[in-house]
């Protein structure tokens, strides 16, 4: 069979090779699917998102009219994150202690509503699990239950300059926490126990911090000019577990094709160079172990960190396929290399998932890749000196 003859019918086995690893794309995306579901059942008792809108004013008569926001804002939320499992799914469930201080322009609150106020805690009463105490300017005040909501009301007479409200409440959810910026300035911490927290919101925090240790802190600082959209402009931490796994899988299934047809050209090469033919059901062999390192990937994952599934994962196939590249060629040294190769070719991938310079990365590996293929098919053991010229009869 002619090289010509046999690269194209080693395209067609990268093409059946792909319809393979699209299979594990639906299977990735159907076990996340499962995962979500089981998930949502977790942590039904839970509550999902915490989403707290901070505390406003308004008149002590008619709580329901046209509401002040206050000058100045500022919450403190400290988390603390575990994980409850059913089976192989797990969910992340957190209880967290909210401390708020809220100024309100004093002056302003009285010619609006006139000496009598009331601040509404606009948070949903049945997700508070504990409520501290609440003080005007430093003097204790009781919450009053209104539909729903927690008010306080106060007469603001003697106050003559700034309204101080605070408080603190504990509360429990699922997902993420997420704080609106309701003042007009603002300023935000989140910090506490969480694996994978992810920072979201309007804006991203001025000052984050994820420790080793599980620990993580974020602040986030600035204004809040807008009337009509105020409840848009929130920040919060999202607390990512098992679907952000079965992500992580998706993005290794993205490299499948590359991963391939590199694979494929290396053999391809060995032969050539070695002048040694390799059958092609011994191609599509080869093919096969690659696709079935993402199920093995996907199978581990849902066991262990995903660095270590991918380590595991990558460790099994490349060996397979080292250990048959050698009976092949009947070399071990050809074994190692392609295994060497594959190594390099895992390793690069994983880099690219976890750096943020993932498409620079991915082009300048790939262009190595080439350049490396290339100039190996400038050499050949196989190549032998041309026969020396007869020498001159005397």
């Amino acid at each position: 069979m002619t090289y010509g003859k046999k690269a194209f019918l080693l395209a067609l086995q990268c093409v059946v090779l792909m319809i393979g690893a699209l299979s594990v794309y639906v299977l990735v995306f159907s076990r996340e699917i499962s995962n979500l579901r089981v998930s949502n059942e977790i942590t039904e008792g839970w509550g999902g998102e915490v989403r707290f809108k901070g505390v406003q004013a308004s008149s002590a008569f008619n709580v329901n009219t046209d509401t002040r926001r206050p000058s100045s804002y500022t919450c403190d939320a400290t988390v603390d994150t575990r994980s409850l499992h059913r089976g192989i799914y797990e969910a992340e469930v957190f209880t967290a202690n909210l401390g708020f201080k809220a100024v309100f322009d004093g002056e302003k609150l009285r010619q609006m509503y006139g000496p009598d106020v009331a601040f509404t805690l606009d948070f949903p009463e049945n997700r508070i699990d504990r409520l501290g105490e609440v003080t005007i300017n430093g003097k204790p005040c009781r919450w009053i239950h209104h539909n729903g909501f927690l008010i306080v009301k106060a007469n603001i007479a003697d106050i003559p300059d700034d309204v101080v409200i605070q408080s603190s409440f504990a509360t429990r959810g699922s997902g993420g926490l997420y704080l609106t910026r309701v003042g007009y300035t603002n300023r935000i911490t989140i910090d506490g126990k969480a694996a994978n927290p992810s920072f979201q919101g309007s804006s991203l925090p001025l000052a984050r911090e994820v420790g080793d240790s599980s620990r993580f802190s974020a602040s986030w600082e600035g204004s809040n000019t807008s009337s009509s959209n105020l409840y848009s402009d929130y920040v919060g931490t999202k607390f990512l577990t098992g679907v952000d796994r079965y992500q992580k899988v998706t993005r290794t299934l993205k490299y499948s094709f590359i991963i391939i047809i590199l694979t494929y050209i290396a053999v391809f090469l060995t032969e050539i160079l070695r002048r040694r033919s390799i059958p092609l059901l011994n191609y599509f062999f080869i093919g096969a172990a690659l696709v079935i390192y993402y199920t093995l990937l996907l199978s581990f994952v849902e066991l262990m960190a995903f660095g270590w599934a991918y380590l595991v994962a990558a460790v099994m196939t490349v060996g397979l396929i080292s250990v048959y590249m050698g009976y092949i060629t009947k070399s071990k040294k050809m074994g190692l290399t392609i295994g060497g190769i594959l190594t390099v070719y895992y390793g690069a991938c994983y880099v690219m998932l976890v750096s943020t310079y993932a498409l620079l990365l991915g082009s300048i590996l790939l262009f190595c890749a080439v350049a490396l293929l290339m100039f190996a098919t400038l050499y050949s053991p196989q190549r032998t000196a041309p026969p020396a010229l007869p020498s001159t009869p005397q």
